[in-house]
């Protein structure tokens, strides 16, 4: 099933699950404003990136510590982190932009994220990729942290790749590879 956003939609917390086969648009005049610490979950039963979140419009982490997004992620609209951390926790791929503020992080965890020539990630917070493969064309222009390693459970091995001819890479502050 979808179900579509195409206005403000406010998460303040609480799970969401999305089952298998299924999709939620953000359409590109749709605003999702994450305000809580929780996960949108998966069906963790189905085959591999069955659930999928579209993002054309904008998504907003105004407030909460924590928040897992966990169906395969396609951004071609704009993602803001202004507070606390947002997690994209398996499979994405990105035209769009990404911004981090100061005091905030963007992680992207487990499964292969790709971003085109197109996409931009920049600002003056902190991001992370842990126990996967990037793969990053386009602006990256962080001004805060950012990590490259795996978490100290699994020892996964994370690997990012900067497309030659298609990206710009400003680290910032500090590049740690773990």
């Amino acid at each position: 099933g979808t179900v579509e956003n195409a206005g403000m939609l406010i998460w303040d917390g609480g799970m969401v699950t999305q089952k298998s086969a299924s999709t939620f648009p953000n359409l590109a005049a749709g605003t999702l404003d994450i305000r809580g610490s929780d996960g949108w979950e998966i069906d963790f039963s189905a085959p591999a990136g069955s659930a999928v979140f579209n993002n054309a419009g904008t998504i907003i982490k105004s407030a909460g510590a924590l928040s897992n997004i966990y169906p395969t992620f396609n951004n071609t609209g704009m993602v803001d982190v202004r507070a606390g951390t947002l997690t994209l926790a398996r499979n994405s791929s990105s035209t769009g932009t990404y911004t981090v503020a100061s005091g905030a992080k963007l992680s992207f965890f487990f499964g292969t994220h790709t971003f085109a020539s197109s996409t931009s990630l920049t600002g003056d917070g902190d991001v992370s990729f842990n126990e996967s493969i990037a793969t990053l064309g386009g602006n990256y222009a962080v001004n805060g942290s950012t990590t490259v390693g795996s978490s100290t459970a699994s020892g996964a091995t994370t690997l990012v790749t900067f497309e030659p001819g298609s990206s710009a890479a400003n680290f910032g502050s500090q590049l740690t590879i773990n």
